[in-house]
């Protein structure tokens, strides 16, 4: 009961200092990326383009946020984003802005519970959708300075000819781990990486993500809206504080580069004030600089 009174408190002051942070903001921060890929159909098709490398796909669909339970005992699932695709396909899509040791597990646990909900009594196998996880991760996974690395079951005795199909065991899921160190700007997926990795406020190299980010940061009532959808989907205390804390964190670093901005600014000035009078006293002795 009183963590939920201080959870209550929290959001209702806390608005106008993740406000103020946003211009730092990175779309690895996972409740900054549900904030702002909420219905977002243009920004998140550009990123499964780049991700899947399938220039055809068109999004019908994304919800943030889904929570899928398992009973009063079992284990629930909250999916940062779940998206649907023209073709049925499902997207689950995520950011880790940290090492996951049981990435693997949850990922298997996570198409387990989409199983579960999207399979109802009784009917068919065939009935359940292709189902891709994205995760987008803090470091290069199999540190071979590839951009994307793709997940799929095989058969063992198979291994090397990844290549081939036939190598496939097809059920209808696949794994893409993305390399957020992946540097090359003359590729569209490093592009959309660069637009994932730098801050909001920083020039963007996609459209649709300059676009985005403009539409929010360019007036305080969007900055407004957007801090509050962080709040929304700061679902509980512990979420809500640590949201709080690296909002504060950045607005007290920005504060502080702008003060030694300002110093340096006054600086220049009274440089520049003596350079002009010293430039003045040679002239009127007869002497140039």
């Amino acid at each position: 009961m009183e963590n939920l009174q201080k959870y209550e408190e929290l959001k209702k002051s806390s608005t106008r200092i993740i406000a103020k942070s946003l211009g730092e903001m990175t779309l690895m921060e996972d409740y900054f990326f549900t904030a702002f890929m909420q219905n977002n159909h243009e920004c998140m098709r550009a990123t499964l383009r780049a991700f899947t490398q399938n220039e055809k796909i068109e999004v019908t669909s994304v919800r943030v946020q889904h929570v899928i339970k398992n009973g009063a005992e079992g284990r629930g699932v909250r999916y940062d984003s779940l998206i649907e695709t023209k073709d049925g396909t499902v997207y689950e899509m995520e950011v880790e802005n940290r090492p996951d040791k049981s990435l693997g597990l949850r990922l298997r646990y996570y198409g387990a519970m989409f199983n579960k909900e999207h399979l109802k009594k009784n009917e068919d196998y065939g009935k359940l959708p292709p189902y891709v996880n994205i995760v987008v991760m803090p470091k290069d996974a199999r540190e071979k300075n590839e951009p994307l690395y793709f997940v799929r079951r095989t058969f063992v005795e198979s291994q090397n000819e990844i290549g081939d199909d036939r190598a496939f065991f097809e059920d209808g899921e696949m794994i893409i781990l993305v390399n957020s160190l992946y540097k090359n700007l003359e590729s569209y997926v490093g592009k959309v990486i660069h637009d994932f990795t730098t801050p909001s406020g920083e020039p963007k190299l996609i459209e649709e993500f300059s676009k985005a980010m403009e539409n929010f940061l360019k007036t305080e009532e969007g900055r407004i809206k957007m801090a509050e959808d962080i709040v929304k989907y700061s679902s509980d205390l512990e979420s809500l504080e640590k949201v709080v804390e690296r909002a504060e964190s950045t607005v007290k670093r920005y504060e502080e580069t702008k003060r030694r901005e300002a110093e340096m600014a006054k600086e220049i000035s009274m440089l520049r004030k003596k350079l002009a009078l010293a430039e003045k006293q040679l002239k009127s002795k007869g002497l140039a600089m």
